[in-house]
């Protein structure tokens, strides 16, 4: 027979978890009666909780403010969750459904160092199909996937990875300039598009994978053979794909943005700071 758990220690859960979340929320920590009144309880029942957090070490006074903060045990237990959200592992059930949906390749890409790597894949079922190639390496400049990446940068790291690539690879001036105003445009869109910049017949599209911290860790894209895969058809995907990198980045942890306005999720807009 189950065990059934006590009605108040189902509450003391909920309410230290509530705790947590009110004292993540606050850089500068909150003091016992803020705490007491958000949660809507007695100070002295707030008091006794944390007293029972800092015991484990999931909470912890700040000598100065004595306002409470998140505590090193949780930090361990936070890190040691993080080590088991393998983002390519956690994709591979969007980039199915993408790939059905579309009827093209759908991939999520990573940065390293100068390029652009796709760490996880799921082919087109079409027998003509582009293919980014588990492990194959891209510039950083060129491709919807790694436009995302660079947009997630400021302007000077960009321009310090384009400064270091080498002379051959380098962009011209002009196509720099371009570059630089395409940048501002994914920044402000959030989603990237491009047509025959790493293959002849290639397509793509992709848009930002943000973590739990609002970090942008990934690019997912769809690519598709021209003129197959055309623009009208990449942007009736964009909801799909948007609401694709949403459910990539809530099993990393991510919660979802809420307009205060219209009361809906949104992830229009891409920044290089959360």
């Amino acid at each position: 027979m189950p065990v059934r758990q006590p009605r108040e220690g189902l509450h003391s859960v909920r309410r230290a978890f509530a705790v947590l979340e009110q004292i993540a929320a606050a850089p500068g920590g909150r003091g016992v009666s803020d705490l007491a009144r958000e949660l809507g309880v007695h100070k002295s029942s707030a008091s006794r909780l944390l007293a029972t957090m800092r015991g484990l070490g999931i909470v912890e006074i700040d000598d100065l403010s004595g306002r409470f903060e998140l505590g090193a045990n949780l930090l361990h237990l936070a890190a040691r969750a993080s080590e088991r959200l393998n983002v390519a592992r956690l994709s591979l059930g969007v980039l199915r459904d993408l790939a059905v949906r579309s009827g093209e390749t759908a991939y999520l890409s990573v940065r390293r160092g100068r390029f652009r790597v796709a760490i996880q894949e799921v082919e087109s079922a079409n027998p003509v199909r582009m293919v980014a190639g588990i492990g194959h390496a891209y510039p950083l400049h060129t491709g919807a996937p790694s436009k995302v990446l660079l947009a997630a940068m400021s302007d000077r790291e960009a321009a310090t990875v384009m400064r270091d690539l080498p002379p051959a690879e380098r962009p011209a001036r002009d196509v720099a300039a371009r570059l630089r105003s395409e940048l501002a445009r994914v920044r402000r869109d959030g989603y990237a598009i491009s047509f025959g910049e790493n293959a002849p017949s290639a397509s793509s599209i992709a848009v930002p994978v943000r973590d739990h911290l609002g970090s942008i860790v990934a690019a997912l894209g769809v690519a598709g053979v021209s003129p197959r895969w055309d623009q009208a058809r990449m942007l009736d995907l964009l909801p799909v794909l948007r609401e694709g990198a949403e459910t990539i980045g809530a099993l990393l942890g991510r919660r979802p943005i809420v307009e205060r306005s219209a009361g809906r999720a949104t992830t229009a807009g891409l920044s290089p700071r959360p």
